[in-house]
């Protein structure tokens, strides 16, 4: 009975952590740029979702400028002490969780997220995207067949037995 109790605690405890730290992650809201100096977010975490304008510095810390997805014309500088995500380019979108600094009129980020571009979101024979690069690739804009891969070699056989 002791063997399945710990075992089990552990995992209650697992599951008791995975459901707490979604709550609080749904907590976050998530804004635009626009809306970053509204009175309701001054001083709160909250998740900025915008497009990559212009990039500064691509190093701990980095410092690039998002403009807003509905409104080009609302921009904020952000710097974020997070590691690089590979794709990282301008006209990438991305959320960064964080603060709005109206003083210095500066986001201070802690965690950025970039969504994936559209060439990685290919649909397959069923119609749904895989925005983490899976499926099916898209056939070359030449229009020639895509490239296949080569069948794995043939199995040697094994020798007979009794053979030399």
């Amino acid at each position: 009975m002791k063997k399945i109790a710990v075992p089990g605690l552990l995992i209650l405890a697992g599951m008791i952590g995975l459901i707490a730290m979604g709550i609080l992650e749904g907590a976050i809201p998530e804004v635009g740029v626009r809306q970053l100096s509204s009175p309701e977010f001054a001083g709160a975490e909250v998740r900025l979702l915008g497009v990559i304008h212009q990039i500064e510095s691509d190093i701990r810390p980095m410092r690039f400028t998002i403009r807003d997805m509905k409104d080009p014309q609302a921009q904020v500088i952000v710097e974020v002490d997070d590691h690089r995500p590979d794709i990282f380019k301008v006209d990438t979108d991305v959320a960064v969780v964080g603060r709005y600094d109206g003083e210095h009129r500066v986001f201070a980020g802690t965690k950025l997220f970039t969504k994936c571009p559209s060439k990685y979101e290919a649909t397959g024979a069923s119609g749904s995207a895989d925005a983490y690069g899976g499926g099916s690739a898209p056939p070359p804009a030449d229009g020639s067949a895509p490239p296949t891969r080569a069948a794995p070699p043939a199995a040697v056989p094994a020798p007979a037995a009794g053979a030399p």
